[in-house]
């Protein structure tokens, strides 16, 4: 069955409450399972110190310096700064 497909019978109301929960929980546990790959991927390739490189419009042009990694979130600042930084999502953190 193709998206299209499911679209319109969701549209048009063929499903129960029940059966649009079951969807629902089925399509919320898949994107829970790969953002999770996602972080996974993301602290395996990056490390505490390593220089990196923000994917996000207000921080283009810059470089960081990694100050810690969370669960879903990492800790960057300015190179050479003591102050000041930012948190931002695992997944818009690249190595320079």
């Amino acid at each position: 069955m193709k998206v299209q497909n499911i679209l319109q019978a969701i549209q048009e109301g063929q499903f129960s409450d029940a059966e649009l929960r079951n969807i629902n929980q089925v399509l919320v546990a898949r994107l829970k399972a790969s953002r999770k790959v996602a972080n996974v991927v993301a602290k395996a390739s990056l490390e505490v110190g390593m220089e990196v490189v923000v994917n996000h419009p207000k921080l283009a042009g810059r470089t960081f310096e990694l100050v810690e990694i969370k669960r879903t979130k990492a800790s960057v600042r300015a190179r050479g700064a003591m102050f000041g930084g930012y948190n931002v999502p695992l997944s818009i953190v690249v190595p320079a």
